[in-house]
């Protein structure tokens, strides 16, 4: 019983910050929004995905009574994926641990559900969001972003009450700001996957901190993707560059949320080609700096994931043993 009330407390928290930022207009808006899904997941991966169920339907529960009409939308875009990423996490050989203590759970992070097929199915999620919101809007997902993307570069222009040299910067704004509308549905997925798994990261390591976690903590470092993962970049790739009208809008959408994980691959191959070296603390740090200022910089991190996928960088990186010196 102690572990349903603790999951349902969660369950409310994460219903309240998810409300609080819906209501939006403030700093702190913003941050709940970012943070949302930590107490449901640390509940999950402290407890199970059993008390992880009771926490994402309360807190689905708790943001269609505050507003109906988000709800459903809640529900179906956070608190199903989040349970869903607690149950792939707590899944072992043994089973998936649907209460602490239940089960033989193995001790061994192998036996456990890896981490990239984890990365690998929130990606797919993110992915069929974008195809739903294509279904739902018939067809034209790209004229609903373009729609609502005008209505919000609008509101950011005060042509009225501004001097000519103000309206000229406003309109330069405004002209960058639409900029981003072939991308932003993209993003937007690709956005969902990030802010999902850093809240499980970041819930790791809080329940790993009290010694509460079921399972033990990855090595991130150590990420691998599965293999189908890169062909279905490649096809989202290739409905990006021959798909007309809005199939080529979804493609290109896909590539970009498909390339996250890409992304965090390549993350992986620059912490262990930097932990190769007596400056590993300064260059991660100007590698992320120039990930947070650049861009570009980022496809290029997520073209070498790519390259690790395909080439296997990080084994060519390992030194080779004596014995198989000695051999060769």
């Amino acid at each position: 019983m102690r572990h349903q009330i603790i999951a349902l407390s969660a369950g409310l928290m994460a219903g309240f910050m998810a409300t609080a930022s819906m209501a939006g207009g403030v700093m702190g808006a913003f941050l709940f929004s970012l943070l949302h899904p930590l107490p449901v997941l640390a509940a999950g991966l402290a407890l199970g995905a059993k008390p992880a169920l009771i926490a994402a339907i309360a807190s689905a529960g708790f943001v269609f009574l505050a507003l109906p009409t988000s709800g459903l939308l809640f529900a179906a875009s956070y608190a199903a994926p989040i349970w869903l990423t607690v149950r792939l996490v707590l899944t072992s050989r043994s089973g998936v641990a649907w209460s602490r203590g239940s089960g033989d759970a193995p001790v061994d992070e192998r036996d456990w559900y890896p981490v990239g097929g984890v990365l690998a199915v929130m990606t797919v999620v993110a992915g069929a969001f974008l195809v739903a919101g294509s279904l739902f809007t018939g067809g034209g997902l790209e004229d609903a972003v373009k729609a609502a993307m005008t209505e919000l570069g609008d509101a950011l222009v005060d042509m009225d009450s501004a001097t000519p040299e103000q309206r000229q910067a406003q309109e330069l704004l405004r002209m960058k700001f639409m900029g981003f509308v072939p991308y932003f549905a993209g993003l937007a997925a690709g956005m969902w996957t990030l802010v999902l798994l850093v809240n499980a990261v970041l819930a790791q390591r809080l329940v790993a901190g009290k010694g509460a976690n079921i399972r033990p903590t990855p090595r991130y470092k150590d990420l691998t993707l599965p293999d189908w993962l890169s062909w279905a970049l490649v096809a989202s790739a290739l409905a990006a560059l021959i798909g007309p009208g809005e199939m080529g809008y979804i493609g290109r959408s896909l590539t970009i949320a498909f390339a996250v994980p890409f992304f965090l691959l390549g993350l992986a191959v620059a912490h262990s080609a930097a932990a190769r070296t007596a400056y590993a603390s300064g260059l991660l740090t100007a590698l992320y700096v120039l990930a947070v200022l650049s861009g570009w910089f980022i496809l290029v991190i997520a073209g070498i994931g790519i390259v690790e996928q395909w080439v296997g960088l990080r084994n060519r990186m390992r030194p080779i043993a004596p014995q198989e010196d000695e051999q060769s």
